[in-house]
């Protein structure tokens, strides 16, 4: 089986937010999170004599299963595009049933996995031509994660 869950929401600079991927009685198989965001194209403040361009946003991803061993990963986006961030993560044949038998046995519902999104740098605008220090704060950006996992549906083995 599978399922999507789509995430949204806006980071200040530093900020993160954190996920749970419930698994309940449901063993997980496979995630896929994708995460995608667009630096802004319009430059706050009033409009002014001089040029500037948005420095690009950064953000960091992590997918981590119950026992771990997740993966983390970092991006930018091309100055003015979207910025994207994928990571898959499967789990063994061999985890799956050793899970799967741990879940029988203790008759307990699948701990769960988790994802966060970190805004590593929301990238400030500047000037084009010097002097290049002058420029407009960027102190937070949204973004999109979308979340495909397919799982084994263990209802029917368990009395939970």
């Amino acid at each position: 089986m599978s399922e999507l869950i789509d995430r949204s929401g806006e980071l200040a600079a530093g900020a993160n937010e954190s996920f749970s991927i419930s698994q309940g009685t449901r063993i997980i198989k496979n995630v896929t999170a994708v995460l995608t965001w667009v630096d802004e194209t319009q430059r706050p403040g009033v409009p002014r004599l001089r040029r500037y361009e948005n420095l690009p946003d950064s953000f960091t991803m992590s997918v981590t299963p119950p026992g771990g061993n997740g993966s983390e990963q970092s991006a930018a986006n091309p100055a003015g595009g979207e910025g994207r961030i994928e990571i898959s993560l499967s789990v063994s044949n061999e985890d799956l049933n050793s899970a799967i038998g741990d879940a029988i046995v203790s008759g307990t519902l699948l701990p769960d996995w988790s994802a966060e999104v970190v805004l590593t740098d929301a990238g400030d605008w500047r000037t084009v031509l010097p002097p290049r220090f002058i420029g407009f704060r960027d102190d937070a950006n949204s973004y999109i994660l979308e979340m495909t996992i397919e799982y084994y549906d263990i209802s029917g083995l368990m009395a939970v």
